[in-house]
């Protein structure tokens, strides 16, 4: 029983639903959860004293997708993480994004892990429309511009006829930029990954991980602010080098490219999207796979420190 090599050890900092698959694979494979980890998994680079107290007891340190999207935040905003190891993606389009935002760190994709994978679902006609906007940050603050999409968009759902339209809204409904109708059924949310909401529309409206979420339940669906520069809520920082790689993950359907009713019809076109869900939702997070990367980064990291 000698021979017999020791399970390998994780430890993981959880930001909201998004680590929860990471973990659950990584125990599929026979991880042990340790403070004293091989591997210590982080949403985004947080606590220079944590990270510094794992890296004491040997860790490799690797970021874990923090939301569907690559980590733009790293371009200029917020310090990138330094003395990581490497930085998982969920598919080849973030990677390649990521990759020109932190060009010195190691960058491997691991799968969608947010919820099954479906084909594309066609409806026989757009009865049901879910229309999730741009939600305010914990304290109620959202930049104006997404505010100012958020309005558009709802004024031009309102206008629609023979539609049921269900607006699935986190925070204060002023804060949004929106206000009660009694032709819309409001739905109060959390940022918990749910998309029943999408499994019950013929169509979404949304950005950012609501509308990754409705791509992968194969559901037709319009993205808000592809071509506005990202930024975050609590402050106006902006990314140094967005126009060098927004063009690459940006989503092909936006609200600001046309008329509503046109670019409903585009969303039913599978063709407009396929070759962006193939990189950008990739295939099903497989536990073998995710294992054995994060034993790759932790051997080559033990390589490094013993030369």
């Amino acid at each position: 029983m000698s021979g017999i090599a020791p399970p390998m050890q994780y430890w993981i900092h959880h930001h909201q639903h998004k680590g929860k698959p990471i973990e659950d694979a990584l125990i599929d494979q026979g991880w042990v959860y340790s403070q004293t980890p091989d591997i210590a998994l982080f949403d985004i680079a947080r606590s220079k004293p944590i990270e510094r107290r794992f890296r004491r007891g040997g860790a490799t340190l690797v970021v874990y997708p923090h939301t569907a999207i690559a980590g733009w935040w790293y371009d200029g905003i917020l310090e990138p993480p330094n003395g990581f190891s490497a930085i998982l993606a969920i598919g080849e389009g973030q990677k390649e994004v990521q990759n020109i935002i932190t060009p010195n760190i190691r960058v491997e994709t691991i799968g969608w892990s947010y919820c099954p994978i479906l084909p594309f679902q066609k409806p026989k006609a757009v009865k049901k429309i879910t229309f999730a906007p741009i939600h305010p940050s914990i304290n109620g603050k959202l930049r104006q511009e997404a505010k100012d999409v958020n309005t558009r968009v709802y004024e031009s759902l309102l206008e629609m006829k023979g539609v049921q339209i269900n607006l699935r809204v986190i925070g204060d409904l002023e804060k949004n930029g929106l206000w009660h109708s009694p032709d819309v059924t409001i739905t109060e949310a959390q940022p918990d990954g749910s998309y029943a909401e999408i499994d019950s529309a013929d169509l979404v409206i949304g950005e950012g991980m609501f509308l990754s979420l409705a791509v992968a339940r194969g559901k037709p669906s319009i993205g808000i602010n592809q071509h506005v520069i990202q930024r975050a809520n609590w402050n106006d920082n902006l990314p140094k080098r967005w126009n060098e790689y927004n063009h690459l993950q940006a989503y092909p359907i936006d609200f600001d490219d046309g008329d509503l009713t046109e670019l409903i019809d585009k969303a039913l076109d599978e063709s407009q999207v396929s070759n962006w869900k193939k990189r950008f939702i990739g295939e099903q997070l497989q536990p073998e796979h995710l294992s054995n990367v994060l034993k790759d980064i932790r051997n080559e990291r033990v390589k490094q420190r013993e030369q």
